[in-house]
């Protein structure tokens, strides 16, 4: 019974992937949604042109980067 208590370490590398000229479909598709994700984070507003709208997560990382939270 050698080994029965070792449950081994295991991962799965779910975003890997070279970036690079030989990159496959879900490659470019990867890098197309941190894009879209990216300009979601950028453009995000709360609240109407009457009201006033804030950029809700914009203003949330920049505030955080600001006092230095994010590495």
């Amino acid at each position: 019974m050698s080994g029965f208590d070792d449950p081994g370490v295991y991962y799965s590398d779910n975003f890997g992937g070279v970036d690079g000229p030989g990159m496959d479909e879900g490659g470019q598709k990867r890098i197309q949604i941190k894009k879209r994700f990216r300009e979601f984070l950028r453009q995000f507003r709360v609240g109407t042109d009457r009201t006033g709208f804030t950029y809700k997560y914009r203003d949330e990382l920049k505030r955080h980067y600001t006092l230095g939270s994010i590495g």
